[in-house]
Parts: structure tokens; sequence; C-alpha cells
């Protein structure tokens, strides 16, 4: 019995010893874990892969490609090809439309142009015509002009100026100049003595209407100069001039020049002369 209760004593004895060691700290559990830890980690670093320290080199090997493989690329190609030079010919078409369009559209710009001139220019001249058909017309050269001789050898001359528009004229003035001259003339010409004094009078005619204005030889009309003019030596020169408004407000004039001699002053009447007789 005695030797059961030593064998006993002796199992449970270590037991016993390790139940009575000390507990260690909470530091140096803390030191022993951190300590642990470290010898972890630079187990792992040691033996880590994949990492900036220790890349991973990873070749990819390309397996040839098949033979549909090839024809469905290069059909692809052709393709792609064919598109490139579809655009390219659809954008040099679209160029040359836009170039055309362009052209066309100065070729019109011009055509309207010279149309809106042309239109203008048939207005204007359709005006112009319009006016023309009916402003005034004064006119003086009436060569159907008595020469009146008096018994005291004055010599006098009424001249008419006649509208023969159909619309009145309007600051009419007018003006004569009569004399004697030989023939040919040289040095004096009758048709510089035509001016229009200050104190001129205007007045207005109606279309159709004759407006008279006599005028007399400043020199006695002696029989010798009937003789001279008779013959044709000299001749007795009418020279007249007008001017005149018309209802659009435009300006006009008429000149006339008108001779008298030989067998005209005979039939004392008037001829015209070769120059000096203007109108518009």
């Amino acid at each position: 019995m005695i030797r059961i209760i030593i064998l006993a004593f002796i199992i449970f004895l270590p037991t016993l010893a390790q139940s009575q060691e000390p507990i260690p700290s909470a530091s140096v559990s803390s030191k022993n874990k951190k300590e642990h830890s470290s010898h972890t980690a630079n187990k792992s670093n040691t033996y880590n892969r994949g990492t900036e320290k220790n890349p991973i080199f990873i070749t990819e090997i390309v397996p040839e490609p098949t033979a549909d493989e090839r024809d469905a690329e290069a059909k692809d190609r052709d393709q792609k090809a064919s598109y490139e030079r579809w655009i390219v010919w659809s954008t040099i078409t679209i160029a040359i439309f836009t170039v055309v369009m362009g052209i066309t559209t100065i070729f019109l710009w011009m055509e309207s142009k010279k149309t809106a001139w042309f239109a203008g220019q048939t207005v204007a001249t359709m005006k112009d015509t319009s006016e023309r058909q009916l402003r005034a017309y004064l006119s003086n050269k009436i060569i159907e002009i008595p020469v009146n001789i008096d018994d005291r050898g004055k010599l006098s001359v009424t001249t008419a100026v006649k509208n023969y528009g159909n619309t009145p004229a309007h600051n009419m003035m007018g003006t004569n100049h009569i004399g004697i001259y030989n023939l040919p003339i040289t040095d004096t010409n009758p048709l510089d003595k035509v001016i229009f004094a200050d104190e001129i009078s205007k007045s207005s005619i109606a279309p159709g209407e004759v407006y008279y204005m006599t005028i007399a030889l400043k020199k006695q009309f002696t029989q010798n100069d009937i003789s001279i003019i008779e013959s044709g030596g000299r001749a007795l020169f009418l020279v007249g001039k007008i001017k005149y408004v018309d209802v659009f407000g435009k300006q006009h004039s008429s000149k006339c020049c008108l001779i008298s001699t030989g067998e005209t002053f005979k039939s004392r009447t008037f001829s015209y002369y070769h120059e000096g007789n203007e109108e518009d």
C-alpha cells in the first residue's frame, strides 16, 4: 500500500511543480509577441514574390495564328483600306462639288447684278422716255417770220416761241438779237450777241401756246441797206435763245440762228443759218 502511494506521488510531482511557476508579466508577454511577429514578418518577406522588391516577370507566349485567322486579318485589312479609299474619294467629290457650287454662286451673283443693272437701265430708260413724251418742248425755229420795214425806215421782226410738248414750261426766258453783217462773216459773229439780261422777265407757256417777242433794229434801215442785202453782199441775222424748266424740274434751252439775204430777203423771210441752231 505504501508503494502505491509513493508511486502516485512521483507521477503527480511534475504537474504540481509546473503549476507553481510564476505567471509572466504583460510587458514580457507583449515583448515576446513583438519578437514573434517581427520574426514572422522577416520570414514572410524573405519568401514573398510579386512586390516592388521582388517583382514577378511573366513571359506570354503568343501562339502562331492559324490560316483562318490570317485570312480573317487580311480580309479586315482589305475592308479597312477600301473604307478609307471610299472616305478619300467621297471627300474629294464633296470638295469638287463645293468648288463648283461656289463658282456657280459667283456666276449667279454676277448675273443677278447684271440683271439688276439692266433692270435699272430699263426703268431709267422707261422713265426718261416717259418724261420725254410728257415734257414741254419750246422752239423758236419759225422761219416764216416776216420782216417789217415801216415808212420811217424802222426794221422790226416778231418772233414766236411755241410749246410743242404735252405739259407746261415754267420760268421761260427768251432773248433775241438782230443785226446786219457782211458776208462772209469774218470778225464779228452774231451768235456772240445773245446775252440774257438780269432783269429779263419769266413766264409759263402751256402746251400748244405761242409766245411772241418783237425786236427792232437799232439803226435806221436805209434803201442802200436793202439793196446790199438783196444783192447778197450783206445779210440780216436774227439770233434767239430761250431757257425754261419742265414739269420734272429739268432745265432746257433752245437756240436759233436765222439769216435773210438775197432772194430770201426779197420775200422778207428767213432761212436757217448753218450753225447756231440747237435745242434739247
